[in-house]
Parts: structure tokens; C-alpha cells; sequence
């Protein structure tokens, strides 16, 4: 009469995902608050959680990933990941409302309409 279900499923705060491509396997990066998840494609199960963001700082507006290293937009600033532990931290002086990568250059649109082009050296 009963049988065992399993649920799938992400956890988000409805901001922007993104996927990434680790040799032949997919996942996909969410942003919940002041941290962010990452899920494998395939079964949508959680394997990494980041720290939360420094104390004070803005929940996320927007997150990408590149490598193993991912970018996180918070008001002003960029935090940048490698893996769950903060890495680098760029002030933009304005507040994001985009962010992306192309090759080694992260490009940032902010409130004011300008575009902020940063080399990114990964690692």
C-alpha cells in the first residue's frame, strides 16, 4: 500500500543560479542569503555549502562560478570563493546588478551604469 518516495530538489532564494562543468560532470551553484549551495546536476544533491559572508555584509544579489572558484555579489562588493573558504574581496564602490565572466576578465555592471573590468587570476 505505501512505498518509499524520495523528494529532489534545490534550496534557493530565488537570485540568480548558475551551472558549472567540472570535467564530465554538471552542478549547479544557488545563493541562499549570506552563503551559497552547490548541487550535482544529476540528482540534485547538495555536496558543498559555503561559509556565510563576512559579518555585516548584504545578502547575495548574484553568484557565478568559474573553475572551482565563485564569485559573489553583495551590495558592493565581490567575494570570491575558492571552494567554501573566502578568498578575495573586490570594492566596487557602487552596487552590482550584474556580474560575468569571460575568459580571465570578470566584467561588473553597477547602479550607475558603468562597467568595471577586473583580471581575475585563478587558481
Amino acid at each position: 500500500m505505501f512505498s518509499y518516495y524520495k523528494s529532489v530538489g534545490f534550496v534557493s532564494d530565488g537570485n540568480s543560479c548558475c551551472f558549472n562543468y567540472l570535467g564530465d560532470k554538471v552542478f549547479i551553484c544557488a545563493s541562499v542569503k549570506d552563503s551559497f549551495q552547490v548541487y550535482r546536476y544529476d540528482n540534485l544533491s547538495a555536496c558543498l555549502t559555503s561559509k556565510k559572508l563576512p559579518k555585516g555584509s548584504q545578502d547575495i544579489s548574484h553568484v557565478i562560478v568559474s573553475g572551482q572558484e565563485t564569485f559573489v555579489s553583495s551590495g558592493t562588493y565581490i567575494y570570491v570563493y575558492d571552494r567554501v573558504d573566502l578568498g578575495r574581496v573586490y570594492n566596487i564602490g557602487y552596487n552590482i546588478i550584474l556580474q560575468i565572466i569571460i575568459g580571465n576578465l570578470l566584467l561588473v555592471y553597477d547602479d550607475r551604469s558603468q562597467l568595471t573590468v577586473i583580471l581575475v587570476y585563478f587558481l
